[in-house]
């Protein structure tokens, strides 16, 4: 198990020095962006069950449907920020590599 999680790393680590060695730093930074957003929408929503219980406790009204809003403005909140930051930023990057490595690399 430990020879195939170290090929694996490997593999991975030599993905990224190739990265960066064909597109540069800029490539890098985007990467960190797009596995950062994958972050903020999933991996977070688990995480948020606290704070939703903590809500819950707050009302005393209808649970189902206080965390079905909690669940829909964090979804909201969520799209926005990767719409009107990430997205902007990503796009500012490839212009950026663009420029660096020319309209279509792979010619």
């Amino acid at each position: 198990m430990t020879i195939f999680l170290g090929l694996f790393l490997g593999l991975i680590a030599y993905w990224f020095y190739c990265g960066i060695k064909r597109k540069g730093f800029y490539w890098l930074v985007k990467v960190l962006l797009f596995v950062g957003s994958f972050f903020l929408l999933f991996i977070s929503l688990v995480s948020y069950q606290h704070e939703l219980n903590l809500l819950l406790d707050f009302f005393y009204g209808n649970k189902v449907v206080v965390k079905a809003m909690c669940f829909v403005w964090y979804l909201i909140f969520a799209h926005l920020i990767q719409k009107h930051i990430i997205s902007p930023i990503i796009f500012v990057l490839d212009k950026k590599i663009e420029k660096r490595i020319g309209k279509d690399p792979y010619r």
